[in-house]
């Protein structure tokens, strides 16, 4: 007969197997996306990568070595889906995969390129500039960072120069208003002044002679 301690070692061991088939399984699919990828085929890429992390999502009460392999794989999934979004110009998508990155790991240096990217594309530039610049503190060898960097300068000269001009019409409209002098006002007509009104009603309800008795 089976004892208490012995069916708990059982069940431990089914989990066990159970997760690490379902880690198994994301990194197959994950391999699967990445072939995908290489091709250009994104949507068929996407797909692998959406069923891996699909596994990895359902993972709960994972031991410290288990729940490692699990950030792992998912931080390299999502950086990968962001890859794609990317590819794709969809910037709100890639910036959401790159959040997932972001939550498990910070300071991961392609995922806050891609988001800088991203934000970039969006006009974001307050949010591209802070990306872009901790990316290329973690990764100054990349390249294509300070070629952001560089049209991240130019986009902020272009928007300072239509902000300084928009806030110079602006003032120099107010000055015009404030310079105009105002109408004159036409002065009306005078009229003659009536009668009194006592007066004026004495001589309406006065008989006339022909009407006093005789």
């Amino acid at each position: 007969m089976a004892t208490p301690e012995m069916i708990q070692g059982m069940m431990g061991s089914q989990r066990s197997t159970d997760v690490d088939k379902k880690l198994e399984k994301a990194n197959t699919e994950k391999e699967a996306g990445n072939e995908f990828f290489k091709t250009g085929e994104f949507r068929k890429a996407m797909y692998h990568y959406h069923q891996g992390l699909l596994n990895l999502k359902g993972l709960v009460g994972l031991t410290p070595e288990e729940k490692s392999r699990s950030d792992a794989s998912t931080v390299t999934i999502c950086n990968n889906m962001a890859a794609v979004h990317l590819k794709e110009s969809k910037w709100d998508k890639c910036i959401k995969s790159c959040n997932e990155v972001l939550a498990i790991q910070p300071n991961n240096p392609k995922a806050l390129f891609r988001r800088g990217k991203s934000y970039l594309s969006n006009n974001d530039l307050d949010k591209a500039g802070v990306d872009l610049e901790k990316a290329h503190n973690l990764d100054p060898t990349d390249k294509a960072i300070p070629q952001l960097l560089d049209i991240l300068k130019k986009k902020n000269a272009v928007s300072e120069k239509k902000a300084a001009a928009f806030f110079s019409n602006m003032f120099t409209a107010m000055k015009n208003d404030t310079e105009k002098e105002p109408a004159k006002e036409v002065p009306k007509p005078m009229t003659a002044p009536f009668k009194d009104e006592e007066q004026q009603d004495e001589n309406d309800y006065r008989p006339m002679e022909s009407d006093e008795e005789k």
